[in-house]
């Protein structure tokens, strides 16, 4: 039973490899013929509000580790 689990998950694992791989590939054609023609492909976006959430959000988790002494005393609200 748990062979078979086994079995099926690694497959599909391979499957999924296998599908990964021909995307990536396709996606290098695509950018390697804009270079040829002389396009630049466009970069990824990366949203800039989420970003900086983000930050704030683990400088608040560090600050909170450096500032515990066993109790709750000086701990700041993790949003």
């Amino acid at each position: 039973m748990l062979s078979d689990i086994l079995t099926f998950v690694l497959a599909l694992a391979v499957c999924g490899m296998a599908a990964l791989c021909v995307y990536c590939y396709r996606l290098g054609l695509r950018d390697g013929m804009h270079v040829q023609e002389g396009i630049a492909p466009e970069p990824a976006k990366m949203p800039v509000k989420a970003t900086v959430k983000r930050t704030d959000k683990y400088d608040t988790i560090l600050a909170n580790i450096d500032a515990y002494d066993g109790t709750g005393k000086g701990q700041r609200v993790v949003k």
